[in-house]
C-alpha cells in the first residue's frame, strides 16, 4: 500500500510540473477519453480542465474529416499500445472550441497504467511557423521565376553580342576580339553557374536517390566513362548539381586535366571521389575553398563549392578535398546509404 501511495504521489507531482509547460500536454486513456489537460491546453484549445475531463479527444480537438480515422486508431491502440503517431513527431491539424482549425506539431508517447495503455501528447501550435514557411515558399517561387527570366534574357543578349563579334572579327584587332570573346564566355559560364545555384537552393523532401546513376549521367556530360555501382542515398534533385559542380570544378581550374571518378561503399556510408591530376590545391586553401564567396582565380560566382558543402550537409553527409598522388586534388563526398 505504501508503494502504491508513493507512486500516486510521484505521478501527481509530475502532472503539477507539466501543468506549467508552455506546450499543451494532453493524456488520454485507451478509449480516447481525456485523463489530463494542462493549462496550456486550456489556452490553446479553449476548453477548461473540467470541460475536457473524461470526454473523447475527437469531440474536442480533432477536425471532422479526421474523426473516423482517429476512432479507428484508438481501437488499434487499445489492443496493441501502438499506432501511427506513437513515438513520433508529426505535423497535423487541430480544432479549437470555437471551431477554428490550426496547424500543430504533435509528439505522442505511451505508458501502461492499471492494466491499460494511455497516450500522452505534447502539442505545439505552429501557426506562425507554417505562415512563415508559406511566405518563404512564395518568395522562393517568385525568385525562381525572376531568375529564370533574367537568365533567358541575358543569355539571348549575350548570344546576339557573340554573333556581332563574329561579324566584326575581320575588322577588329585580334587581341581585342579575343578579349571580348573571353568575357562573353565568362558571362555564359556565370549564367550556367546561376542555374546550378538555383537547383541546389531549390531543396525538396529527401528520398532515396541512386547516386551511381547520377554520377554516370553527370560524368557523361564531360565525356568521362566511369563504372560505378548503384547505391541509394537520402538526397533530392540537387544531388545532380552537386556532382556536376565538383566535376566541372576540376576542368575550370586546370588545363588538359584527367578526371577519374569512383564510388565506394563502406558499411552504412558511401564515398564519391572525384580525382584530377591538375595543379592541386595548397593546404592553406583546402578549408576556405568551401566558404561562401571564395572565387579563386576564375572570377566566377564563388558559390559553387559553398553550396555543394551546404547541400551535402543537408543530406547528413560531409565533403572535403585532399591531395591526389602524385599530383592534383581529390574532392570527396561521404553520404549515408539508405539500403
Amino acid at each position: 500500500m505504501v508503494v502504491v501511495m508513493a507512486e500516486e504521489a510521484a505521478e501527481e507531482d509530475a502532472f503539477c510540473i507539466v501543468d506549467s509547460f508552455l506546450d499543451a500536454i494532453v493524456e488520454v486513456d485507451s478509449e480516447g477519453r481525456v485523463t489530463f489537460w494542462n493549462r496550456a491546453a486550456e489556452r490553446m484549445f479553449g476548453y477548461t480542465q473540467d470541460e475536457a475531463a473524461g470526454r473523447p479527444i475527437w469531440e474536442l480537438i480533432v477536425p471532422e474529416k479526421y474523426v473516423e480515422a482517429n476512432k479507428r486508431g484508438f481501437k488499434h491502440f487499445r489492443r496493441t499500445g501502438d499506432g501511427p503517431v506513437i513515438g513520433k513527431t508529426v505535423r497535423l491539424e487541430a480544432k479549437r472550441k470555437d471551431g477554428s482549425v490550426f496547424p500543430i506539431e504533435l509528439s505522442v508517447s505511451r505508458r501502461y497504467v492499471n492494466g491499460e495503455w494511455r497516450a500522452v501528447a505534447v502539442v505545439r501550435d505552429v501557426s506562425d511557423k507554417v505562415e512563415a514557411e508559406r511566405k518563404i515558399n512564395e518568395l522562393n517561387k517568385h525568385l525562381r521565376i525572376l531568375n529564370s527570366l533574367l537568365r533567358h534574357d541575358i543569355k539571348n543578349a549575350l548570344t546576339t553580342a557573340k554573333l556581332c563579334l563574329d561579324l566584326l572579327r575581320d575588322y577588329a584587332p585580334d587581341e581585342l576580339a579575343e578579349r571580348l570573346e573571353k568575357q562573353l564566355e565568362k558571362a555564359f559560364d556565370i549564367i550556367e553557374d546561376v542555374k546550378h545555384v538555383e537547383l541546389m537552393l531549390n531543396s525538396g523532401e529527401l528520398h532515396p536517390v541512386n547516386i551511381g546513376e547520377v554520377v554516370r549521367e553527370q560524368a557523361a556530360i564531360f565525356g568521362i566513362e566511369c563504372k560505378v555501382p548503384d547505391v541509394y542515398v537520402e538526397a533530392d534533385s540537387a544531388l545532380k548539381s552537386v556532382v556536376f559542380n565538383l566535376i566541372h570544378n576540376a576542368f575550370i581550374h586546370n588545363d588538359n586535366v584527367n578526371v577519374e571518378i569512383s564510388l565506394r561503399r563502406n558499411g552504412k556510408w558511401v564515398e564519391l571521389r572525384i580525382a584530377d591530376d591538375g595543379k592541386g590545391i595548397p593546404d592553406e586553401l583546402k578549408q576556405i575553398v568551401f566558404e561562401e564567396g571564395f572565387k579563386g582565380e576564375t572570377g566566377r560566382t564563388g558559390l559553387g563549392l559553398y553550396l555543394v558543402k551546404e547541400t551535402v550537409k543537408r543530406y547528413g553527409g560531409e565533403v572535403w578535398v585532399e591531395d591526389n598522388k602524385p599530383k592534383g586534388s581529390v574532392f570527396v563526398i561521404r553520404l549515408r546509404t539508405c539500403q
